[in-house]
């Protein structure tokens, strides 16, 4: 099986995200939980100006730390761009990181605590932190990445059908037929003996009424325009939703206000039409 690449790891817009949010969930995590006992364990603690200053350069030796690893170390490993590399580069990364907190930290408190078990602890404490802010941005671009193959994949699926295609309706008499863009009709419903048909013309839904049965238009037409319904043909290239269950599912076309209802007896072939037209699940 093919390991999907996650090439976002390596722009810039996400390495920048990245940092930032590092140094700014940490100082508002240190600014929330300190009355909660951090502070060397005082659940008494008050905010200061001073106090406030201190954390915003602790976010500042984060964010920079962070920047500095971002932009100058993991371009070495730019050919590389899977999700253990992912996994393996964060938590290197926050070797450096905790310790350019702990040794600011030791800074602070005129180097009052600096013992390698101290450094290694501070690796945990940062870990436990610093996950938060990666994970929420790392999910953030992973969907963002997904979102835009899966449009990509939707727009070579409809890029296949050139949407000035005609369809030809053909229905009794003189005046019994129709001709209309596939991209500009909607759906033919059955009325008693006659079909009305919905399309698009000069920007606003129209309406055709011929003498014909749904099923003689059904066998003149193919896909993308298919049978949903005894009384209901579809242009499945306009189905912008899909609504309902297995009993009672429904089609959302783009500018038509009612829903088209797919029966149990066309439901299975409507959803593979629309899995192969617009990757409908």
């Amino acid at each position: 099986m093919q390991t999907r690449t996650i090439t976002f790891i390596h722009s810039p817009r996400f390495k920048l995200t990245l940092s930032l949010s590092q140094g700014f969930f940490s100082g508002l995590f240190m600014l929330v939980f300190l009355p909660f006992g951090i502070n060397n364990y005082d659940p008494h603690h008050s905010y200061t100006w001073l106090f406030i200053g201190v954390i915003c350069q602790l976010m500042g030796v984060i964010a920079a730390s962070s920047l500095l690893l971002e932009f100058l170390i993991k371009p070495l490993f730019h050919s590389v761009a899977s999700l253990t590399f992912a996994i393996l580069w964060t938590l290197a990364s926050y070797i450096p990181m905790s310790q350019a907190c702990f040794l600011f930290y030791n800074y602070l408190g005129n180097w009052h605590d600096f013992r390698l078990s101290s450094a290694v602890e501070f690796y945990f404490n940062c870990l436990s932190v610093f996950l938060f802010p990666t994970v929420g941005v790392f999910v953030y671009f992973n969907y963002a990445q997904l979102r835009s193959a899966y449009q990509s994949v939707l727009t070579n699926i409809e890029s296949q059908i050139a949407p000035e295609d005609l369809l030809t309706f053909r229905g009794q008499g003189a005046n019994g037929q129709l001709t209309v863009a596939i991209d500009k009709f909607f759906y033919a419903q059955a009325q008693d003996n006659y079909v009305e048909l919905k399309y698009l013309h000069q920007g606003k839904v129209a309406k055709f009424l011929m003498r014909a049965s749904i099923s003689k238009l059904a066998e003149t037409v193919k896909s993308p325009v298919v049978r949903t319904h005894r009384s209901f043909l579809v242009n499945l290239y306009q189905v912008k939703m899909i609504r309902g269950n297995d009993a009672d599912t429904r089609l959302s076309l783009e500018q038509i206000s009612e829903e088209i209802p797919v029966s149990k007896t066309y439901r299975t072939q409507v959803m593979q039409e629309l899995r192969k037209l617009k990757n409908f699940g």
